[in-house]
């Protein structure tokens, strides 16, 4: 569009209509000024909705959970997650930078593993194998929970940041801790062990859906799962 100088003439350079808006200045007896004015956002600036408007930000900690469990990390991508929210994509990139690290953020293990170390810790080398299957019948009970187990998992397979994730998370401050509360021998080769079962039965029940696991009750998760569990931790290895 063309638009008119302080001095009456076109000014055929292109703005767009949304960008721009017009004040008149000049006192009485004499030629109106007109000023162009660019109206147009800071570019450095989150566009889509403000910081904090309609809890922008949890809305995409929601989208993105559901999606990496969805999809997994490689497919899921921050234009849908952004979709998915009803953000502008320039909004999730202000709040959390990167997918990695947006991944990071909202994908964590559901449940505290201090708290977890303590109350299997508390329950003794009889019970631990049935209190760690509790923990994961617990997991499976819960929506939510399993989603963030599912995300986690399928991130592992794909990504070495989610295979770090759940060896740091899972492995080295869980299961070790409390493996070394045992007191048993080989304690790094037995955590391992632990929680390559934990993985392996999530992702039967969760991802594959193997039958009859993923209809146990959870009293049959902690029977079985617990039993497993225990001898792995407490028995004579090879």
């Amino acid at each position: 569009m063309t638009i008119p100088d302080g001095d009456g003439r076109l000014d055929p350079s292109p703005s767009p209509v949304h960008n721009v808006v017009f004040r008149s200045y000049g006192t009485q007896g004499a030629a109106p000024h007109t000023e162009r004015v660019d109206t147009a956002p800071d570019p450095d600036l989150p566009r889509g909705r403000r910081p904090g408007e309609g809890n922008a930000r949890r809305d995409i900690e929601d989208a993105a959970k559901k999606s990496f469990a969805r999809d997994g990390f490689a497919t899921t991508s921050i234009r849908g997650i952004a979709k998915a929210a009803g953000v502008d994509p320039a909004l999730v990139r202000h709040y959390f930078k990167t997918k990695e690290k947006l991944f990071a953020a909202v994908i964590q293990l559901p449940f505290d593993p201090e708290i977890a170390v303590r109350r299997i810790s508390e329950a003794g080398a009889p019970r631990v194998g049935q209190e760690l299957a509790t923990v994961v019948s617990e997991i499976l009970a819960d929506r939510q929970r399993s989603d963030q187990v599912i995300a986690m998992i399928r991130a592992a397979a794909t990504e070495p940041q989610g295979a770090r994730l759940i060896r740091g998370a899972l492995n080295d401050a869980m299961i070790v801790p409390i493996v070394h509360t045992l007191g048993t021998d080989q304690p790094q080769k037995r955590a391992a062990l632990a929680s390559a079962q934990l993985i392996g039965f999530l992702m039967a029940t969760l991802i594959l859906e193997f039958q009859p696991l993923n209809e146990l009750t959870a009293a049959e998760v902690i029977a079985t799962l617990g039993t497993a569990l225990q001898q792995t931790l407490t028995d004579p290895l090879p």
